[in-house]
């Protein structure tokens, strides 16, 4: 059974990996949307991929295809290894992902840095939070 430590376990080991529009792979390239789909398919709890997306997502795209491949929970209820989606614009689109890595920190791509990074969660990102997942299986 895959646990919440298998997923941040796994997450953490894209820490690094470069920015890379559409990319699907640990250690050699991943966008915020590649990082939850790899990390989901290496370890059998998510089988939905979606590569139609521009780089500046518009509209309700991420949350659409988040829903087709994971379990949508409370924001409220989001914990380690729960994966979060954020508005990173004024016009509040919905255009950012990470997975929690604890209750305080997330990993996610980083445009500043251009690569997977680990960051603090609070006050920034959790602001922005307007949805969470749990991958399927997951308690």
């Amino acid at each position: 059974m895959i646990t919440r430590g298998d997923i941040i376990a796994r997450a953490a080991r894209a820490i690094g990996t470069p920015f890379v529009h559409q990319g699907r792979i640990i250690g050699k390239g991943l966008d915020c949307f590649g990082l939850v789909v790899a990390v989901g398919k290496s370890l059998g709890v998510m089988d939905h991929d979606c590569k139609t997306y521009d780089r500046y997502v518009e509209g309700d795209k991420v949350l659409t295809e988040m829903r087709k491949g994971l379990d949508q929970i409370e924001i409220a209820d989001a914990g380690p290894g729960d994966v979060v989606v954020m508005c990173v614009t004024r016009a509040r689109t919905a255009r950012h992902i990470g997975i929690l890595s604890d209750c305080n920190n997330i990993i996610h791509t980083n445009h500043t840095t251009g690569e997977i990074v680990e960051t603090s969660y609070k006050p920034q990102w959790a602001r922005a939070t307007v949805a969470a997942f749990k991958y399927k299986g997951i308690d």
